[in-house]
Formats: C-alpha cells, sequence, structure tokens
C-alpha cells in the first residue's frame, strides 16, 4: 500500500495529495500501520513548538500515504504520547489526554484497541498483519504491563504477527518514557558492531554513528 503510493510520487512531491487521495479511494477500509511506525520523529522535531503543532504535522506525514482516520489519528495519538513524555508528563495523564485528541475520530474498534487492550491476557493478543488495531493493541499492553524499556520491546515483539512494526512503534513510546540509558548496553553494543547501522549525514560523506545520532535525538528533544 505504501509502496503503492510513494512509487507514484513525483521526485518534488508536488502530487502527493492527489496520489494519496487516488489510492484511498480505491481502498477506503485499509487502516495500516505504516503511518504510525514512521511518526516518533514528529513528536522530536517539535518538542519545542505546540502540541497543535505536533498534530498537524504528524496528519500531514501520515496523510501522504494514509488517508484512512484510523491510521491517520493512530499517528497522531502516538505522536502527542511522545511529545507528553518528553515534556514529563505521568503515563497515564498522558494516554488520557492523547486520546482526547482524537477520540472523535476514530472507530470504536480502535479507541477499544487503546483503552482496553492492557486488560487482556497477554496469550490472547494478536500482532496482526498490519492492522492498527491490532497493532495498537499489542503497543498498549506492552506499554502498560511492563516498567522498563527492555520488558516493553520483549513483550512486543513476541507477539506473533508484524511484530518489527509492532515492537518499532512501542519503542519509541518507551524511548521517550524510559530514556535513552535504559535501552540495553548488550542491544547497543550489538548496532554499534553493524555496518549497516552506520548512516550519511545530509550534505556529508561522513558516517554518523549510533551514539552521534543518539545525541542529535536528545539535542532535539531537548533533554
Amino acid at each position: 500500500y505504501t509502496a503503492s503510493i510513494l512509487s507514484k510520487i513525483k521526485p518534488d512531491g508536488s502530487n502527493w495529495k492527489e496520489i494519496s487521495t487516488t489510492i484511498y479511494e480505491k481502498k477506503p477500509q485499509s487502516s495500516a500501520n505504516g503511518a504510525t511506525m514512521r511518526t516518533w520523529p514528529i513528536p522530536i522535531f517539535c518538542n519545542s513548538l505546540s502540541q497543535d503543532k505536533v498534530i498537524k504535522n504528524a496528519l500531514i506525514q501520515a496523510n501522504t500515504t494514509h488517508l484512512n482516520p484510523d491510521a491517520a489519528y493512530s499517528a497522531v495519538f502516538v505522536s502527542v504520547l511522545i511529545y507528553k513524555l518528553i515534556n514529563n508528563i505521568p503515563l497515564d495523564k498522558a494516554i488520557e489526554d492523547s486520546y482526547d485528541v482524537i477520540k472523535d475520530e476514530i472507530s470504536y474498534e480502535l479507541a477499544l484497541a487503546i483503552n482496553e487492550a492492557h486488560k487482556l491476557d497477554y496469550k490472547d493478543l494478536d500482532g496482526g498483519s498490519g492492522w492498527i488495531v491490532d497493532t495498537m493493541s499489542v503497543v498498549m499492553w506492552a506499554i502498560k504491563n511492563t516498567t522498563s524499556f527492555k520488558d516493553a520491546i520483549i513483550a512486543a515483539a513476541n507477539v506473533k504477527g508484524d511484530t518489527d512494526t509492532n515492537a518499532s512503534i512501542t519503542g519509541g513510546i518507551v524511548g521517550a518514557l524510559y530514556g535513552f540509558n535504559e535501552i540495553p548496553e548488550m542491544w547497543l553494543e550489538a548496532l554499534r558492531k553493524n555496518k549497516e547501522n552506520l548512516w550519511p549525514l545530509s550534505g556529508n560523506k561522513h558516517l554518523i554513528t549510533l551514539d552521534v545520532l543518539k545525541d542529535i535525538i536528545i539535542t532535539l528533544a531537548g533533554c
């Protein structure tokens, strides 16, 4: 779905609204999790701005490929939640406030996933194959029923289904909740040893390491 849209958007991005709308109209029921998976940079870059800016930019990035309300407003929910956690709002209050932002825009199923899925038995979770309701059920269970970055990621990743996306979204949230220093050192060391985890800095031939990327993110988040 996302690849189909991105392959049709011009290099300058000028026709993204047209393409996104055309694809959405062909399959309006598609409420996939891709926009929510990639939304975590929004609250970091907008951390010094208002919540309204976070919401606006989260919707823009989501609507580039996902116009379905559940798909788009789930990205808004996660963006606002991370924004609030970065600003030291307690988890339960942050969830409540973030849900209030989207509650009039989403389906009953997504509302249930956000508010009730953490009450399920772990064995009853379904990681799904990309449906945002399944994804948010796993995410909310993981962040509400664990007390560390490590345990939340493991819980999300071990529910069969779309494990990488479910764990990725969980990671963005619990990263904001617990902070970089709570990531297990052995996980970081594995990343440092992998040459694939070096990224070219924009406009620069130099590669940046995980530690440099961490410092950039911390600086942008103002933490």
